[in-house]
């Protein structure tokens, strides 16, 4: 992009860019670590999570907790994505994995929402949406973070025009 790639990076560059990558890839751990403590990545310890458990006295999520967790969550999301991709972008990679990595982790971020609040106000059921999307989003976000890593030490540097 711009004939910017990351494999034609300065080291002081790379290795900018690997510490924010392994950073914000540790932040995104420690969520994914969080939700194995509330869930066990259990349907029924997602179901327990979001309309709470009597027997585990688990209240259930109010609206206004769901609403702020929204909130929360989508922005953070939207960030950690955008600037992991914004990486990609200078990539070495086809523009066509660009464009499925682009645009999938923000689909499933609206999914991964919606799962949460279709568990707790419509049915038990759409936790296995919560919980797929949840997986799906986290799949893809070490993907990418993985590729971008990849590409900043291993990628080839692409031969420049008219040489």
């Amino acid at each position: 992009m711009f004939g910017i790639t990351l494999p034609g990076l300065p080291k002081f560059a790379k290795l900018t860019l690997t510490f924010f990558l392994l950073l914000i890839g540790l932040t995104y751990l420690v969520g994914v670590v969080n939700i194995y403590h509330k869930t066990k990545f259990t349907v029924q310890g997602a179901i327990e999570n979001e309309r709470g458990s009597e027997e585990k006295m688990i209240y259930p999520k109010e609206f206004g907790d769901m609403v702020s967790l929204t909130h929360f969550h989508l922005g953070g999301w939207a960030m950690m994505f955008m600037w992991v991709l914004l990486i990609l972008w200078f990539s070495t990679y086809s523009t066509k994995l660009k464009a499925v990595m682009g645009v999938l982790p923000f689909l499933l971020a609206v999914l991964d929402a919606g799962g949460m609040w279709l568990t707790r106000y419509a049915a038990n059921g759409f936790a296995y949406l919560l919980m797929g999307a949840g997986f799906l989003m986290a799949a893809t976000f070490g993907l990418v973070v993985v590729l971008d890593l990849a590409n900043i030490w291993f990628g080839k540097k692409p031969a420049m025009a008219g040489s």
